[in-house]
């Protein structure tokens, strides 16, 4: 997913960072935020996306990876996202391809229903594709 960050990309914001995979892929000249529930490192943004709380930060790129399917409140986010970048980068493991899901995912969306919402918020589809067997991920940019 990270080929998918601008060329020009001089921000990203990795929320629900986890063990920030992504930083290492970004280039030196990108500033890195990482921003999670809990402490990761000693610069790690602390927010609970699952409690409503949304990072004071606006950036170039928002990067998204294995978060979305743990959010009952996955539209409030994603409305927070517009407000705070021009790019979203974001992967979901969709009904489609993931019909068993798992027992702590809390939420069912499909393929069409994450395209027409983050659409619905002002975001042109760039790309998207099957990262692997059981998710999409999709490059949107902000209209």
């Amino acid at each position: 997913m990270s080929k998918y960050i601008l060329c020009d990309c001089s921000s990203l914001l990795d929320l629900g960072c986890g063990e920030m995979h992504i930083r290492k892929y970004i280039r030196p000249n990108v500033k890195y935020f990482g921003c999670d529930y809990k402490k990761r490192d000693n610069d790690t943004i602390i927010c609970d996306l699952a409690r409503g709380e949304f990072p004071d930060i606006t950036v170039d790129t928002i990067f998204i990876a294995g978060v979305l399917e743990y959010l009952a409140n996955w539209k409030d986010v994603l409305r927070n996202c517009r407000e705070h970048c021009i790019q979203l980068i974001m992967s979901y493991s969709t009904v489609d391809l993931a019909p068993v899901r798992s027992p702590v995912w809390v939420n069912i969306i499909s393929d069409s229903e994450i395209k027409e919402y983050v659409a619905s918020l002002g975001f042109r589809l760039i790309n998207a594709e099957m990262p692997n067997e059981n998710s999409m991920a999709y490059n949107f940019i902000k209209e």
